[in-house]
């Protein structure tokens, strides 16, 4: 293909060395800075927008700002309602063996036992308990006996231990 402007023998030469050809001049006005600004002093932004031309976006990011400064302020937790703590433990039903609690040895030794093993097995190795509390019905005609033991490197933690006859069921710590 041939194209008639590319047999002109300047079109091949670089633009600096092509003869001028007529174009329009284009008018490019000076821009005057004082004096001050032609130096490399950095220049300040121009002011984009004023109070009164914020975009719509802004109010709502400024009152999301005002309420968590007002959540800030106030401390609001107290009025929320909170699930019961258990603050305090049970109450022992009859008589409270004061010298017994459970080691950290012992404590690790009873967590080897499965559920539905014997009664006896655990005695073996936590012994007689602290006290006991409120039998419990936990399944149709099953009753169940809770046994407490403090544990002696934790004077606030109590494991309570759950037996339904002669098996062991199952466990829990009350904190204080």
């Amino acid at each position: 293909m041939n194209r008639p402007d590319m047999n002109r023998p300047d079109m091949n030469r670089p633009m600096s060395n092509r003869p001028e050809t007529n174009r329009p001049e284009i008018n490019r006005p000076e821009i005057n800075r004082p004096e001050s600004r032609q130096s490399h002093e950095p220049t300040p932004y121009p002011q984009s927008a004023t109070l009164g031309q914020l975009p719509a976006r802004h109010p709502l990011l400024l009152g999301g700002l005002v309420f968590a400064f007002v959540g800030l302020a106030f401390d609001l937790r107290h009025e929320l309602p909170t699930a019961p703590s258990n603050s305090h433990h049970e109450a022992c039903q009859g008589s409270v063996n004061e010298q017994v609690t459970l080691s950290r040895t012992q404590l690790a030794q009873f967590l080897t036992i499965s559920e539905r093993d014997s009664r006896d097995k655990v005695t073996q190795i936590v012994g007689a308990p602290y006290c006991e509390l409120q039998s419990l019905q936990v399944r149709a005609s099953v009753t169940a006996e809770r046994q407490v033991y403090p544990l002696a490197f934790d004077p606030h933690t109590r494991l309570v231990i759950l037996y339904e006859g002669q098996e062991y069921a199952g466990f829990r710590f009350s904190f204080q």
